[in-house]
């Protein structure tokens, strides 16, 4: 799941940087855990283009793309934006 994390974020936000965590290791046997061990993420971005956007309006844009990873087993996603 963090490498369609990654993709998903790089075609639709123009970047200057990503990194993409998979925390689900913290979080074992916490709700949401599916087995796979994919289930807390956090993404570290620096794009001008979510900056100029707002904190709200940004995590909304970022939750928006990857809508169908809440959907098919992410719990959590953690989201700094520089």
């Amino acid at each position: 799941m963090k490498e369609k994390i990654y993709k998903k974020i790089i075609e639709n936000i123009e970047l200057q940087f990503l990194e993409v965590k998979n925390n689900s290791y913290l979080h074992k046997g916490h709700l949401g855990d599916n087995g796979t061990m994919e289930t807390h993420f956090e993404i570290i971005v620096k794009s001008q283009e979510l900056t100029n956007l707002g904190r709200l309006k940004a995590h909304q844009k970022i939750n928006k793309i990857l809508k169908s990873e809440f959907e098919n087993g992410m719990h959590a996603l953690e989201i700094k934006v520089l």
